[in-house]
């Protein structure tokens, strides 16, 4: 199992925007591991999502 941390581009006054996840999973598919999804793993005051761990297992 391999866990890949994402931040989001975070807009204090608007929304979190994740940028990169596609191409990190086309590039784990590659190498023969399969999504298995993600984990919240931090949040700014207001609750809102900063950062997300990718899961990944092989196939």
């Amino acid at each position: 199992m391999e866990f890949v941390r994402l931040e989001y581009d975070n807009n204090k006054l608007t929304n979190a925007e994740l940028k990169g996840h596609q191409e990190v999973i086309k590039e784990y598919a590659e190498k023969g591991y399969r999504y298995a999804g993600f984990i919240p793993v931090s949040f700014g005051p207001s609750g809102k999502t900063l950062a997300i761990e990718l899961i990944f297992e092989k196939k």
